[in-house]
């Protein structure tokens, strides 16, 4: 258990970690182009939460010691852990060509409400982006983008999980 003074350092940490990110940082990336759409303020660009500054930095750190990316969030609802996470796999998968994403939730208004995210990601990047990266497919669960990227982003829900394949 961290004391109430560990918590603040490693939120400073987070915050001071993001403000020095580059250009070709995923975490810099997501925040200069991806918007997301709030319950008040409507569609926004996207500004980490310090619990999103705090998952980035651990997510850097895995990277930065080739493990994978395997963390168990205890999840407290409108803290942005399902956003960031989205918002992490969309840049992923717009970004690396060849890249298979698959989302996997608990029933189909989940599944939507996940896709939706990733399909507002898209469509409100800037136009030079789009057409460097253009979709050729989007269906009710699916971006797939054109050759040469090929890139492919879905979300199933676990009864249709066996399809992922």
């Amino acid at each position: 258990m961290t004391s109430g003074d560990d918590w603040l350092r490693s939120i400073e940490a987070a915050e001071s970690f993001l403000d020095s990110l580059a250009p070709s940082e995923p975490g810099y990336w997501m925040q200069q182009y991806l918007k997301i759409r709030t319950k008040t303020e409507g569609l926004k660009s996207w500004r980490f939460n310090r619990i999103q500054r705090i998952l980035y930095q651990e997510v850097r750190k895995a990277w930065t010691e080739s493990r994978p990316i395997r963390f168990l969030v205890p999840k407290s609802r409108q803290m942005g852990i399902s956003t960031f996470v989205q918002g992490l796999i969309f840049e992923r998968t717009f970004r690396i060509p060849n890249l298979s994403s698959a989302v996997i939730a608990h029933d189909e208004d989940g599944a939507l409400n996940i896709f939706q995210m990733a399909r507002t990601f898209y469509e409100e990047l800037p136009e030079d982006m789009k057409l460097v990266r253009q979709v050729r497919y989007s269906g009710v669960k699916q971006l797939e983008f054109e050759a040469p990227h090929r890139s492919k982003y879905h979300v199933e829900t676990i009864k249709s999980g066996d399809r992922l394949g």
